[in-house]
């Protein structure tokens, strides 16, 4: 009797084990993203506000991003194997904020190399409270098996990589625009951007590693490619409308706050 109490007490937690029921969507050839909820995150939604994209790669498949937790990267990596048909052999950090490389441990558990901007380590040493900040957010169960993880391969120039229908281009923005950590993928047989929190839609996303100024000089460097997609951090929409709200908001931010500062507006 006791056998089969414990066998329906592991079947049942088997099926309502914890699930984040993320949803690949297709983009552009080759390449997809899943989509995140908008919004702070918490115990309901357990950090699950972010967008991770993934490109079909000559041999294999890109990770952008990896998610605010080791469960979410688990799942999405099924997800997205299944659906491409190709396993993750690849994983790039657009920057260093924890919605973004949340889930490295599970791509370090695979053994698959993760890359990152060289100011990423200089960010952890510097801030290192600020990368398993989730863990008092989101709820046990999320955040099981999340352990801080660093990229295993650092760049400090433009990288090139092989995809399906011809080379993706790796660079990072000539100043500090989101953090100083930035990366933008660019894949120009698809015409499709993934611009971490460079880009982003549906809410405004707080600039408190970055500069404004920087920002908008990295916005008009994203301008010169030649794109119809372009993938922020945040929100779903994926047209060049959402560079356009970036770019709109960032240039009133700047008018805004030089007005304030020629009127003597103080700081508080």
């Amino acid at each position: 009797m006791k056998k089969v109490i414990f066998a329906t007490a592991l079947f049942s937690a088997q099926i309502f084990a914890f699930s984040y029921d993320l949803k690949p969507i297709k983009v552009s050839d080759g390449v997809y993203c899943i989509f995140g909820n908008p919004g702070a995150p918490n115990n309901k939604n357990n950090g699950d506000i972010v967008n991770s994209c993934y490109i079909e790669l000559d041999k294999g498949v890109l990770a952008v991003d990896t998610g605010p937790t080791y469960k979410y990267a688990k799942e999405a990596a099924q997800k997205i194997e299944k659906t491409i048909g190709k396993k993750i052999t690849l994983v790039i950090n657009t920057h260093y904020h924890n919605d973004h490389l949340g889930g490295n441990a599970y791509y370090k558990e695979k053994n698959i190399e993760i890359i990152g901007d060289a100011a990423i380590k200089d960010a952890y040493e510097k801030i290192p409270e600020r990368f398993d900040s989730y863990k008092r957010v989101v709820s046990k169960e999320a955040w099981e098996k999340s352990v801080v993880t660093l990229p295993s391969k650092y760049i400090d120039s433009n990288l090139t990589i092989k995809a399906k229908n011809g080379d993706l281009t790796v660079f990072k923005p000539s100043k500090k625009a989101h953090t100083n950590a930035d990366i933008v993928v660019y894949y120009p047989a698809s015409k499709t951007v993934i611009a971490g929190d460079l880009a982003y839609n549906q809410m405004i996303v707080p600039i408190r590693d970055g500069s404004v100024k920087g920002f908008l000089e990295a916005l008009k460097e994203i301008n010169k490619l030649d794109f119809s997609h372009i993938i922020g951090g945040h929100g779903k929409t994926t047209g060049r409308e959402s560079y356009d709200f970036v770019l709109s908001y960032m240039t009133k931010l700047r008018d805004g706050v030089k007005k304030a500062i020629d009127k003597g507006v103080e700081l508080d």
